[in-house]
């Protein structure tokens, strides 16, 4: 390698300087020799003039080996901004997938703490096997309206983090009010409502989660860390909710325990995404 950047700075296409090595002027004399005007240096400024003059996207990039590198681009189309943004992401593959762990950890073990609710319902609460069935019908329709809810506000809004930070953070405050409501009057209906009110908020808030995660990889990982970090997060943290949530239930005698491990799981995971970026379409990173 050495002796071919020796051959490129002895015909003038690289100079030494310092421990570096910068382009020559060898590149310059073939521009001016087939008529060409040498570039010197483009701004982000002079892509915002040619922009704000064409009314066209405005993308800088170099030919290296046949393949075109992103430098820059400035643009009005949310697409192409998300296209060049996701190209380049500004955030550590392995910093996206640690905080996604976060998240979605904190996310499945209160989904399995709701789906407990038929048991616990039935175990600690006394009550028949009915509204235990009722509990687990709400937590199916509070899932199938909260997910595509959610997502469709966070498309509307063109944000993620707002959406998840509000339903999750709302669901973190209401998991021990509903459950101290449960215990002190354990009735079916209320046992209907506090299983939609919660499931919907789970949905509505890590329904986009699973999507931002993606959104942040580099394409050429995005399915293999997602698979990854998914599969982590269920078989570590969701197949071991219940076990935990009843454990604690048994040795410590208090009722209110399976709340409290719910609650401290989620605010786990709206830390997480407060230290996320920002990943919707045409959104700058943050």
């Amino acid at each position: 390698v050495q002796s071919l950047v020796n051959g490129l700075v002895e015909t003038g296409y690289l100079t030494k300087s310092g421990r570096k090595y910068v382009l020559g002027p060898a590149p310059y004399v073939l521009n001016l020799i087939a008529q060409r005007t040498p570039i010197g240096v483009v701004r982000h400024s002079d892509l915002e003039a040619l922009y704000e003059a064409t009314g066209r996207t405005a993308y800088l990039g170099i030919n290296l080996a046949g393949r075109v590198i992103y430098l820059d681009h400035v643009t009005g189309d949310p697409a192409f901004a998300y296209l060049a943004e996701t190209h380049a992401p500004a955030d550590s593959p392995w910093r996206v997938a640690l905080l996604g762990l976060m998240m979605l950890g904190g996310g499945t073990i209160a989904t399995y703490v709701i789906l407990y609710l038929g048991t616990y319902a039935q175990a600690t609460l006394k009550m028949a096997p009915i509204w235990a069935f009722g509990a687990t019908l709400c937590i199916g329709i509070g899932g199938v309206i909260g997910a595509p809810l959610g997502g469709l506000i966070s498309d509307r809004i063109g944000a993620r983090k707002p959406v998840m930070l509000t339903a999750l953070g709302l669901l973190a405050i209401s998991t021990v009010p509903a459950f101290l409501a449960l215990n002190a009057l354990p009735a079916g209906p209320l046992l209907l409502a506090v299983a939609f009110l919660l499931t919907f908020l789970l949905a509505a808030g890590v329904g986009v989660g699973i999507m931002t995660i993606p959104e942040q990889l580099p394409m050429r990982i995005r399915s293999g860390a997602m698979s990854v970090v998914y599969a982590l997060a269920i078989a570590v943290f969701g197949g071991s909710a219940q076990y935990i949530a009843e454990w604690l239930n048994q040795t410590l005698n208090d009722p209110m325990t399976p709340a409290y491990y719910m609650t401290a799981a989620l605010c786990v995971s709206v830390v997480a995404i407060a230290i996320m970026g920002e990943s919707a379409p045409g959104h700058e990173r943050s």
